[in-house]
């Protein structure tokens, strides 16, 4: 997952959904890019990694796949369930919203994304 286009703000709610849903469907190692700029991103996501219910180990990923710009995590099994998610008006996700919402911004800015550079290249032609 490509952190670089997140408010860092909305960090928290983003990755505990992301590692929830992946170790929902089976994941045991995800990839999370935070960059190699000043590391305040890296510092951010590690510091939260560490405390996560989900989270066996984190590393800096190997050279081919990002090296100290993302981090790879280890999830728990698939045996291993996760903590209870609740929030103080007991809702499950975050803000008391499902899991899947954070994805919807992500979805429409990468449809134009995809839209703009399809143009781009057909205008090149």
């Amino acid at each position: 997952m490509d952190l670089h286009t997140y408010d860092p703000r909305e960090l928290e709610p983003l990755l505990d959904d992301y590692l929830r849903e992946a170790h929902a469907m089976g994941y045991e190692t995800v990839r999370l890019i935070h960059g190699k700029g000043t590391g305040v991103l890296r510092s951010r996501v590690r510091l939260f990694l560490a405390r996560h219910p989900l989270v066996r180990a984190a590393h800096d990923a190997p050279p081919a796949l990002g090296s100290w710009g993302a981090t790879v995590v280890h999830l728990a099994s698939a045996q291993e369930a996760p903590r209870p998610k609740e929030t103080a008006d007991g809702k499950e996700g975050a803000r008391g919203r499902g899991p899947l919402l954070h994805w919807k911004p992500l979805m429409i800015g990468l449809g134009i994304g995809m839209a703009v550079g399809a143009a781009l290249l057909w205008l090149r032609r």
